[in-house]
């Protein structure tokens, strides 16, 4: 056998690497109350959590990917140590006084996580001589390729308290205050101070609903808080240097120098959400008919996003920024129940419905808007989500479709509301199109017990997708489309076979991508081992088959797409998982 036959045979590859990882983890907690009299309790705790990751790969020279590099073999390592641990004091007190209870809590938390990493690469190393650990490949004379080390750290602090009132488990008053602190800002704005407000009424515990025996549990609720978001880079407050970046000189020209690396933002501070809501607790009929309705209202101030700056005066292009706020509300609805329940037969069923529409209210500063969304390659037809003032959460920003002309080119409608060649279009011509936020999202569970049977259901109803597999594989002769397989729509698809322009981001490729989806079907039996054993009370034995069935007019790949943030809605060519059915046997044992 020739070498060269050699090299490519796969299972000698596989022999020329050896990669390694390890993975420890440890968590570690104490907690115990201290009660000095009836109802006062002092509740100390402390817990820590830890977690050493370390990867190690070695590549002999003997490896098809080493044979440019003079025989030599390759080694890298990589070793992460990250630990949080939160230290609590909280004191209480519960007392009650005739059909008065009340209680009241004051406490202090601190949080601290801590994270190290360490690398490094070498790639000319002979067979055999691989040192144990990276700080070896270091000591060894090799050269280092690459290497990194990093460390990144931040800690929360809280103040808290909070009372309540409860008269005749009727009329329920509930506050709550906070001061937190957090290291990820500047030490001007480090701190916020938070609140809540929240009640409840039950009416069925009135004199007057005695007569509605039918009714078991009526209650109504409301609130209204306020809290705050810190999430984003805790190493984006410190003060970073690097040698890689281009900085500017006192002559006004740019040099590739040592300098500032970090655009620190000292003026950047929590992100507050305002909310209210309103809400129903029911159940009726022996407690057979049970649910809950709540429709919210919420504000975000201070939007915390990571923007474009100018260079200069800035060393990188990018800051994080409180850019702006936003509005969303909803509503949500729960319904459930005991259909059928005997002896023989019982069948539960519960049904969820939820719907969410958001818009940005402003945007600060110089921020007057912000692109995203990006499509990727081949081509770039430009970013297809743009939050500004007035846009509303979820809406696609793209070009609006008119047509095609006689070669089967694209025709679009510019500002004016004019049929134009996709060729004259501009970013200015493009408009708000559709929404892949769900008017309604669904969820429906049933239980029938016999044999017991679950089945799990998901629906999202009244939403738009970017359909990007027509838009990428669909078009006949598009430029750079024949390094990917052609779709098969695009054969025999009456809305896809006759194009043959270049693609274009427009609502021609927004479908509807409402769905009913069966997530789980599970069968099982139990069977009572009292009579025959006396170390074991039941025997269940299961099957589930998990992703059932997707029923859609979608013609894509997943009508579920992200729609989370505001760059969601896209069913991605290039990020295509497969969907896979699973199936699991199972026994479950009571002792």
């Amino acid at each position: 056998m020739s070498t060269e036959l050699c090299r490519h045979n796969p299972v000698m590859l596989i022999n020329e690497e050896d990669w390694t990882v390890h993975k420890k983890q440890g968590v570690a907690a104490l907690s115990f109350d201290i009660t000095p009299i009836k109802g006062l309790k002092y509740t100390p705790s402390f817990s820590i959590y830890g977690i050493l990751d370390e990867e190690k790969k070695t590549i002999s020279e003997k490896h098809d990917a080493r044979s440019k590099n003079a025989g030599w073999g390759a080694l890298s390592e990589q070793k992460n140590v990250s630990y949080r641990y939160v230290i609590d004091n909280v004191i209480s007190y519960e007392n009650s006084w005739d059909k008065l209870t009340y209680s009241a809590m004051l406490g202090h938390s601190y949080e601290e996580y801590n994270y190290e990493t360490f690398g490094a690469y070498s790639d000319n190393y002979a067979n055999g001589a691989y040192p144990s650990s990276s700080f070896g490949l270091i000591n060894s004379g090799s050269n280092i390729y690459a290497g990194s080390i990093g460390y990144n750290a931040y800690a929360l602090e809280s103040y808290f308290g909070r009372a309540a009132l409860n008269w005749d488990n009727r009329y329920i008053l509930n506050v709550t205050m906070r001061r937190d602190g957090s290291s990820r800002f500047h030490k001007d704005n480090r701190w916020g101070n938070f609140w809540a407000l929240s009640g409840g009424w039950r009416v069925s515990g009135e004199e007057f609903m005695k007569e509605f025996d039918w009714v078991n549990d009526l209650k109504i609720r409301f609130g209204y808080g306020v809290t705050g978001n810190n999430d984003f880079d805790a190493s984006y407050m410190a003060n970073t240097l690097s040698r890689d970046q281009y900085w500017m000189l006192p002559s006004g020209s740019w040099a590739f120098v040592y300098g500032p690396s970090s655009n620190v933002n000292p003026y950047l501070g929590w992100e507050e959400k305002k909310e209210w809501n309103i809400g129903v607790d029911y159940s009726f009929f022996g407690n057979r008919m049970y649910g809950k309705f709540d429709y919210y209202r919420r504000k975000i101030d201070g939007m915390i996003y990571e923007v474009n700056v100018p260079q200069p005066p800035y060393p990188n292009g990018k800051q994080w920024q409180n850019i702006g706020e936003m509005e969303s509300k909803g509503w949500e609805f729960e319904v459930g129940g005991d259909i059928i329940q005997n002896k023989d037969f019982t069948w539960t069923s519960s049904l969820n419905m939820s719907h969410n529409s958001g818009k940005i209210l402003t945007m600060y500063g110089n921020n007057s808007r912000m692109d995203g969304n990006a499509m990727d390659e081949p081509g770039w037809p430009g970013d297809a989500s743009r939050i500004e003032e007035g846009a509303e959460i979820g809406a696609f920003h793209m070009w609006k479709f008119a047509g095609f002309d006689d070669k089967g080119d694209f025709l679009l409608y510019n500002k004016d509301g004019e049929v134009i060649p996709a060729s004259q279009k501009s970013v200015d011509d493009k408009q708000y199109i559709g929404n892949y936020l769900p008017k309604v999202m669904m969820g429906w569970n049933n239980t029938y017990k016999n044999f017991d049977l679950g089945i799990n259901m998901r629906s999202w109803i009244g939403f738009d997708v970017l359909n990007t597999y027509p838009m990428y594989l669909g078009i006949q002769g598009q430029s750079g489309a024949g390094q990917w397989n052609l779709w098969k729509p695009a054969l025999d698809d009456p809305k896809y076979k006759d194009i043959r322009g270049v693609k274009q981001l427009c609502d021609y490729f927004l479908e509807d991508g409402s769905f009913l989806k069966i997530d789980a079907i599970t069968l099982g039996y139990t069977l009572a081992l009292g009579k025959y054993t006396k170390w074991a009370e039941r025997l269940r034995v299961y099957g589930t088959v998990g992703n059932v069935a997707t029923i859609t007019g979608y013609i894509g790949h997943n009508p579920e797409v992200n729609i989370t943030g505001w760059e969601g809605g896209v069913d991605k060519v290039w990020n295509c998982d497969p969907i896979v059915r699973t199936y699991t046997l199972g026994i479950q044992v009571t002792f």
